[in-house]
């Protein structure tokens, strides 16, 4: 009816609106690429195994400029807490880098906390801290600590 009023029946509701906002809410389970640095200062290419209570990261790299180096490393994440767009978790590490030129191996351990933030279900930015100790394979041994930081991006495969 053109012009007209309709009138609607009092029991009827309205449609429901489909909403387009996508919640970035992180998957049960997942493997992921990315790039993270450690606190005892090596960073590289991440890969990530993630699930609900925890998540695990591995970190390689490799360089050639002055000296070839090549650095491997683990990192164990506990969730302690999480939200609907990020978690804040607890960890621990172990790294290794050998310098070749010079011979000199470095072994790396890590006690961390971690607060990842969810831009969507994919992509996960974090950011590291915690204390890092290294044990230096020279001439003498060697062991530091310092209250460091550090971040990365990643993205998950669902």
């Amino acid at each position: 009816m053109v012009g007209g009023s309709r009138s609607k029946s009092p029991d009827t509701a309205p449609a429901p609106v489909a909403s387009t906002l996508e919640v970035a809410e992180p998957q049960a389970t997942a493997f992921g690429i990315g790039g993270q640095l450690a606190l005892s200062g090596f960073g590289g290419v991440q890969v990530v195994y993630n699930t609900d209570t925890f998540h695990i990261d591995g970190l390689v790299s490799f360089f050639d400029e002055v000296n070839t180096t090549i650095s491997l490393g683990g990192r164990y994440f506990y969730h302690f807490n999480r939200s609907e767009r990020a978690d804040f978790s607890f960890g621990a590490g172990l790294g290794f880098t050998h310098i070749n030129d010079v011979d000199i191996d470095v072994l790396h351990f890590e006690a961390v906390g971690q607060i990842r933030v969810f831009l969507t279900p994919a992509v996960v930015m974090s950011t590291t801290f915690g204390v890092a100790l290294q044990s230096l394979d020279v001439d003498a041994v060697g062991l530091g600590t310092d209250l460091l930081g550090g971040t990365g991006i990643s993205y998950l495969f669902y």
